[in-house]
């Protein structure tokens, strides 16, 4: 007698994806995103920690302070892996369900605007729940396939490049901003990969999907639950003023044009600001790239030399230095004059 034998299908952990390998030994990344040239430097430490938290199947937690590139590193990650990225920025207004599904109430109210004529059972199903559910970015990463069946709402980034045995890649940033409920709600979806919806429970299943990557970030404004941090592999970006080529070897990929004197300026003076704050926030990679900005955009005749170009991008930088580097410490003195 036969025994039948069921039929299973590809193993898509066979060959798990490693940003290392993504990367194939260099540690930068150039993509455009809709339009936009962007690039990224990564850190020994944030390959690594990409790969740890891809291998345990865990979220990677990222803190750090505004402006270290945080937000950034979801974004580079999926390119450099050429999978889809889905975003999603949480407020304080932000509720557990928000990262699930949304229902479009708008367009649920304007149509029972016009199908009051139709019979009253006949006007139930046309505005059932189900007809007006906009995917959120973990339903996208737990089942892609499912999500792209909605027409509404906004695609990750790179929908079009979604394999099965590559991870969709979520960042969910500021979660620091939100009530605690929400980051506990995150630990039962991540944790069983499954969350109902109306009329349907949205699951992962693993032959069809491997399981996502989630990057959450958070500039650590709000102690995080406990139980929420141990389901997490974490990685702290600190800013080390001892790192002498931290900011200019960013600045360097950003803004090549540049001379590398005005790159390296720009650096010590961002430096030395910082080192005059001790409280509160302070400048950090974000202002350096605003300033870096403001500098390569600077008009300059076309029959400038290189010593007169450079000349005079260091004398900007004398100049706007007060509006960015030194922005913290200017509204801490006008506090401080109030008596705030």
């Amino acid at each position: 007698m036969d025994t039948a034998v069921a039929e299973e299908g590809p193993d898509l952990n066979t060959n798990r994806p490693r940003l290392e390998k993504a990367l194939q030994g260099k540690n930068e990344m150039q993509w455009d995103s809709r339009g936009d040239r962007r690039v990224h430097l990564f850190t020994p430490d944030e390959v690594l920690a990409v790969d740890t938290a891809l291998g345990a199947e865990r979220p990677l937690l990222v803190l750090g302070e505004p402006g270290s590139g945080k937000t950034q590193l979801g974004a580079a990650v999926a390119a450099a892996l050429g999978c889809p990225f889905a975003p999603y920025t949480v407020d304080a207004r932000t509720e557990p369900g928000d990262l699930l599904y949304r229902i479009d109430y708008v367009s649920r109210l304007a149509k029972a605007q016009v199908i009051r004529e139709i019979p009253t059972g006949e006007r139930d199903t046309a505005l059932d729940e189900e007809g007006f559910l906009i995917p959120g970015p973990l339903w996208w990463a737990l089942d892609f396939e499912g999500a792209r069946g909605f027409d509404r709402g906004m695609k990750p980034e790179r929908s079009d490049c979604f394999r099965p045995d590559m991870p969709v890649v979520v960042l969910i940033d500021e979660i620091d901003k939100a009530e605690p409920d929400v980051p506990n709600s995150l630990l039962e979806v991540l944790g069983e990969e499954r969350f109902r919806a109306p009329s349907r429970m949205v699951e992962r299943e693993p032959e069809r999907q491997v399981a996502p990557l989630v990057i959450i970030a958070s500039n650590d404004e709000r102690d995080l639950p406990d139980a929420f941090l141990r389901r997490c592999v974490v990685m702290v970006i600190s800013f080390e003023e001892g790192d002498s080529d931290f900011l200019p070897d960013r600045g360097k990929l950003h803004f090549p044009e540049l001379h590398p004197d005005v790159v390296a300026a720009a650096a010590l003076d961002l430096l030395e600001d910082r080192r005059h704050i001790v409280d509160g926030p302070r400048p950090g990679l974000a202002e350096y790239l605003d300033m870096l900005r403001v500098l390569a955009r600077s008009p300059e005749p076309a029959n400038d030399s290189v010593a007169k170009r450079r000349e005079r991008q260091l004398d900007l930088l004398k100049q706007v230095r007060r509006f960015t580097f030194q922005k913290f410490a200017e509204i801490h003195r006008v506090k401080q004059g109030r008596g705030g």
